[in-house]
């Protein structure tokens, strides 16, 4: 039996993939561009001053045509004109080329070659409004086929060097000298004993090339796909907690949503019409189901919010909020432009970004502790009725 999940991809995917990676870029760049700066300055030394002024401008320019591409003016060529200044930057400054901008540029290649006509900002305040016709997209597939050579890719080049095949010295290095003097986050803390010793750097080593190899291996079949997509999104989001990769981790859960079967209104949500809360949530996640996952039905007896899956997964009360915040890739979206909007080095009350965004995780973290969601859940229930 062929898996309709792979066979069927909709407008709505293809426009959030298109969305996605022109907001990246607007953001990344942006990020980037604050170490740029710096590396610019050193490369223009002993240059003529036109001359080496030069990549700051295709920089600027670069900012101004990913806004246009967000914006959707003319999304194809605003597009296309961006990749190609960031080719320039990179064969201007070679220094200024990182895995996370290359897949940023792959991304944002395969989104405006293949445009849909159809992308414009008001198509995401309707709430994803089903663009005219459904017929099948090519992004998703492309966007499938790059996630799965990046994966392989990273596998090969982990099996190629010295430093990785099972050796752990890069974990080893990282845990031990490069997060606790560059990365002013909190995590390396609790792991620096587990991934400091040679036998824990080791074995993460291990771990990581497995997962490298499994996820794409899941991602291919139904039956193991909900398990790789859980699986991904772990390992990128220690990825991004531990080493700040930043952008690529964004990337990456993006590209993710390729997998994730649209259209299909899989879940249906039952809620109290009457209640101030439930109608509210409804009004709210109308503009934000921008894949159509979800049907709501009102049901006057209904005491709780109710999810019931076509495959008979029940989940109620406030699991529902954490599986609406699923759902929806404007949860990435909020998080990807609170990680890259400010730079690396900045600092709210002496505390570091990065170790700003550990809080922030961890407060979030909470939501999954028993009970802890479902008190606040139901606490605002009771005073809003």
């Amino acid at each position: 039996m062929r898996d309709p999940f792979v066979r069927r991809v909709d407008s709505r995917t293809q426009l959030t993939l298109q969305f996605g990676a022109a907001w990246l870029m607007v953001v990344g760049i942006a990020h980037a561009s604050d170490d740029w700066n710096r590396v610019f300055t050193v490369w223009a030394l002993g240059r003529p001053r036109f001359f080496g002024l030069a990549p700051k401008a295709l920089t600027v320019t670069l900012g101004a045509t990913a806004v246009l591409y967000f914006l959707g003016v003319h999304p194809r060529w605003t597009g296309l004109v961006a990749c190609g200044l960031l080719a320039g930057i990179y064969a201007l400054v070679p220094a200024t080329y990182h895995n996370n901008t290359y897949v940023l540029f792959l991304f944002v290649l395969v989104t405006a070659a293949w445009a849909h006509a159809e992308y414009t900002l008001g198509w995401f305040a309707r709430g994803g409004s089903p663009a005219p016709g459904d017929a099948p997209a090519v992004v998703p597939w492309l966007v499938r086929a790059q996630l799965l050579v990046i994966y392989l890719g990273s596998v090969l080049v982990k099996l190629c060097h010295p430093w990785w095949r099972g050796t752990g010295q890069v974990i080893l290095w990282s845990a031990n000298e490069h997060v606790p003097q560059d990365i002013p986050g909190w995590w390396n803390i609790p792991l620096r004993p587990l991934l400091g010793n040679p036998h824990g750097a080791a074995f993460a080593d291990t771990l990581v090339t497995a997962a490298e190899v499994l996820i794409p291996l899941g991602l291919l079949t139904s039956r193991r796909r909900r398990l790789a997509l859980g699986a991904a999104v772990c390992l990128h989001t220690f990825m991004q907690e531990w080493l700040f990769p930043q952008l690529f981790t964004f990337l990456m859960l993006l590209g993710l949503y390729a997998y994730v079967p649209s259209g299909d209104h899989g879940w249906t949500v039952t809620y109290d019409p009457a209640h101030p809360l439930d109608r509210t949530l409804v009004r709210l996640f109308d503009r934000l189901d921008w894949l159509a996952r979800t049907r709501w039905i009102p049901n006057v007896s209904a005491r709780d919010l109710t999810a019931v899956h076509t495959d008979g997964t029940l989940v109620t009360g406030a699991s529902v909020l954490r599986l609406l915040a699923v759902l929806t890739p404007v949860t990435l979206f909020v998080w990807a432009t609170l990680s890259l909007a400010a730079g690396g080095t900045l600092t709210l009350f002496t505390l570091p970004r990065p170790a700003l965004e550990n809080m922030a995780l961890l407060v979030v973290a909470l939501a999954y502790v028993p009970g802890v969601l479902d008190g606040v859940y139901r606490a605002a229930r009771r005073r809003m009725e």
